[in-house]
């Protein structure tokens, strides 16, 4: 996350990590697979600390899936749609995390 951040390596968009698993598989190779891990982490992490309700009804929601084809619309039914400004708080929350600022 530390490349991306210096504009190294572009963050995957939110959009695109909940949307599907297409992130694997696409430009950048590993590199941009541990990238969307990372990422994938940090915004785990972050909605359990500031919404941990939520994410648990998220868990719910999902849990009875068997593909992919509901997964920005569960996480928009729970998360909310505004999802440019949920894109924000999580990049703020991966630059506090990589500068050591809790």
């Amino acid at each position: 996350m530390a490349a991306a951040r210096r504009g190294r390596l572009a963050f995957l968009p939110l959009r695109s990590l909940v949307e599907s698993d297409q992130w694997l598989h696409g430009p950048g190779g590993g590199q941009r697979a541990l990238l969307g891990y990372a990422q994938g982490w940090a915004l785990f992490r972050m909605l359990m600390e500031e919404q941990p309700r939520a994410l648990g009804r998220y868990f719910e929601l999902i849990s009875l899936r068997k593909t992919p084809e509901h997964r920005l619309a569960d996480f928009a039914e729970v998360f909310g749609t505004d999802l440019a400004k949920l894109a924000r708080r999580h990049l703020a929350y991966i630059q506090r995390l990589v500068e050591g600022v809790r």
